[in-house]
């Protein structure tokens, strides 16, 4: 048993691993009328579906944040070919 392991009164181990608990030090929980601690195993598959998802998130964003540069960047490039037809500098073909 861990009380004789740990050389304590199983309310005392009782509420050293609330405590535990609690803090998120361990991941678990006790079944305190059958004096039983169980170990709670991270959902590996759960918490790589939260990576990706907030990979996901944040590329979606960033794109979304160089979408209005990249117009603002076409749309000059389209003014100043524009002004260099107008002013005879670039020799303009259709389909160009």
């Amino acid at each position: 048993m861990m009380v004789n392991a740990f050389k304590t009164s199983v309310a005392g181990l009782e509420k050293e691993l609330e405590t535990l608990i609690t803090d998120n030090q361990i991941q678990g929980r006790i079944d305190s009328h059958n004096k039983i601690l169980y170990a709670r195993h991270p959902d590996k598959k759960n918490a790589t579906f939260r990576r990706v998802l907030q990979t996901g998130n944040e590329f979606d964003q960033d794109v979304r944040a160089m979408l209005p540069r990249a117009n603002l960047l076409r749309f000059k490039m389209e003014t100043l070919k524009e002004s260099l037809i107008l002013l005879g500098l670039l020799v303009w073909k259709k389909g160009s």
